[in-house]
């Protein structure tokens, strides 16, 4: 059973001020559920509550643990960890947790009836509960070899996607070949995903990569060849075997060498579409139960683990999808119990799907399902378009010239502003404005912006903010692909063109990061036109252009065969 078993007590918190709680009635289903089976996987897009929903089933299980852990007096029992690529959402995560146990007054009722307080039992152990993925893994490696740490994975030798584009261009920059059949992004796809994160105990060969199966390529077997020969071979595998080294790199090093211990009862990750299999296995290492014998098939249903994620929030080319995760963790936790063989006989719980927007007015959500549209439609990625919680209604999307229109930028001085640029994590923001037409609209000191936030999605990812002014998504470098008369070419004549694809990809992903950052305002700075990025998602004054998209509309959702009934209504 769970102690806040019962839909009042949820419907009670709810009206908790201090917690600020709002759930949906599937989501209360979830939370008080008195016998999840496990492992659970949540989906959502932006703003779904999901995160919020995985923060409560973790405060639940912390409750438990340290209720457990008081009653058996003289036993060890292991904690609970809740990992996320993101510090930004570990550290909303440990807010929330804090507050949760120390101002919400059904935890504290909950906690004062078992004899727990806040302060003495509660808060000193919650810190160790949290984890960015990466920090982890390096404090199992240190607990073994402190001095690897600082001689092998330093962090000025490590390779984040950015310093990959960068070398990358570096090497290859003048090989027409190359930037046409390989760019930096599919390169880093199959290096991470295929090469080093497929397998913990291998490099995955062109030979293994041939014999995956159809549901588990995202590129073609030559491209793949190409890589793995000319990138990988003859670049990438010495400059990380020594000096760099990657999150990937990492990971292997701390399996490899057997210092992932089992450390934590209870394993919660958010943001799960950055994991790869390698660190998938990882996770499971880290885990006492998933490295125990069990009998009866049922039983792997009491274990705890959780996954939440959003594979429309893939930032950085990792090749996620969730069919692909909650294939691969089966598989892996059957195999480490001792029970392949009845894999077939088990019945584990399907992910769950959360729709609605929490986030943002009814005008952002409608573009953000714009974004959808177009994935689901061009990259037949489908998605549920998402229903607005909270009916705010009234223009709140203003498309704005980024030279012409000076009323926006009198208008941010003073304010909370934050402008969101297609960069990757880790390149520079100010050299970024400084080579585009806003330069003499923003001012930098010692490297910082004055007068507003500028973030990458990758740094935006997670957060939300009331005023969000979006600039830089645009239809040139490798992106002609979305505007409106190409976008309509294709679906007169879809075709598959899967690496120029995953480029197209992370263009859609950011913006629909980008995008639902927002709760109350977007500013979208365009000199807006029928080759924008953002003309398939607005209408035009100019009649002609208008009929172009709304044409490009009805391909889109004619594309979708019988789902395009659902995204016909919104």
């Amino acid at each position: 059973m769970t102690f806040l078993d019962s839909e009042d007590e949820w419907r009670r918190m709810e009206k908790d001020v201090k917690s600020n709680l709002v759930l949906t009635q599937q989501q209360v289903n979830v939370v008080a559920d008195s016998n999840i089976n496990y492992p659970l996987f949540i989906s959502g897009r932006a703003g779904s509550g999901k995160s919020t929903v995985l923060q409560y089933l973790f405060a639940e299980i912390v409750l438990r643990y340290l209720i457990t852990r008081n009653a058996c007096q003289g036993q060890e029992l292991l904690p609970p960890v809740y990992l996320s690529y993101s510090k930004t959402l570990i550290d909303d995560a440990i807010r929330l947790s804090n507050t949760l146990f120390d101002k919400n007054n059904v935890y504290k009722d909950a906690m004062k009836v078992h004899h727990l307080d806040y302060k003495k039992d509660v808060s000193p152990e919650l810190n160790g509960m949290f984890y960015v993925f990466k920090n982890l893994v390096k404090n199992c490696i240190g607990k073994y070899d402190k001095e690897i740490l600082q001689k092998r994975f330093s962090d000025n030798m490590y390779i984040s996607f950015a310093v990959f584009k960068r070398m990358w261009n570096q090497r290859f920059g003048k090989d027409r070949d190359a930037i046409k059949n390989y760019g930096p992004s599919i390169s880093w796809h199959i290096i991470r995903t295929y090469i080093k994160g497929w397998n913990s105990t291998a490099y995955l060969s062109p030979d293994d990569y041939d014999v995956l199966g159809r549901n588990y390529i995202t590129v073609s077997s030559s491209t793949f060849q190409k890589v793995y020969s000319e990138v990988w071979g003859k670049w990438y595998k010495g400059l990380t075997s020594e000096k760099y080294w990657d999150d990937q790199d990492l990971v292997k090093y701390c399996l490899s060498n057997k210092y992932a211990d089992e450390q934590f009862s209870a394993i919660y990750c958010d943001e799960s579409q950055d994991f790869t299999r390698l660190e998938i296995d990882f996770i499971l290492k880290i885990s006492t139960f998933a490295n125990r014998n069990i009998e009866n098939v049922d039983d792997i249903s009491k274990l705890p683990f959780v996954f939440a994620g959003d594979e429309f929030q893939t930032l950085n080319p990792t090749g996620f999808s969730w069919d692909s995760l909650r294939g691969y963790f089966v598989d892996r936790i059957f195999e480490m119990t001792g029970l392949e063989d009845k894999k077939n006989d088990s019945n584990l719980p399907k992910p769950i799907e959360f729709n609605e927007n929490f986030r943002s007015t009814s005008q952002i959500v409608k573009l953000a399902n714009r974004i959808q549209l177009l994935r689901a439609s061009r990259f037949d990625e489908y998605s549920t378009p998402q229903t607005p919680h909270f009916s705010v209604e009234g223009p709140s999307v203003y498309c704005v010239s980024p030279t012409n229109d000076h009323s926006l930028w009198e208008t941010i001085q003073g304010n909370l502003v934050n402008l969101i640029v297609p960069i990757a994590e880790g390149e520079s923001v100010e050299e970024y404005i400084k080579n585009s037409p806003l330069r003499d609209k923003i001012n930098f000191e010692d490297g910082i912006p004055q007068g507003l936030t500028i973030l990458s999605p990758s740094q935006a990812k997670g957060c939300e903010y009331a005023n969000v002014i979006i600039y830089g998504f645009n239809t040139s470098d490798g992106n002609e692909g979305f505007q409106v008369s190409n976008l309509q070419e294709w679906f007169n004549s879809p075709s598959d063109e899967i690496e120029k694809d995953i480029e197209l990809k992370y263009q859609i992903c950011n913006a629909y990061v980008a995008v639902t950052r927002a709760t109350s305002r977007i500013y979208i700075l365009d000199e807006y036109n029928m080759n924008s990025f953002w003309a398939f998602a607005f209408n035009d004054s100019d009649v002609k252009n208008r009929e172009k998209i709304d044409n490009l509309e009805k391909s889109m959702i004619k594309h979708l065969g019988s789902k395009g009934e659902t995204w016909s209504q919104d």
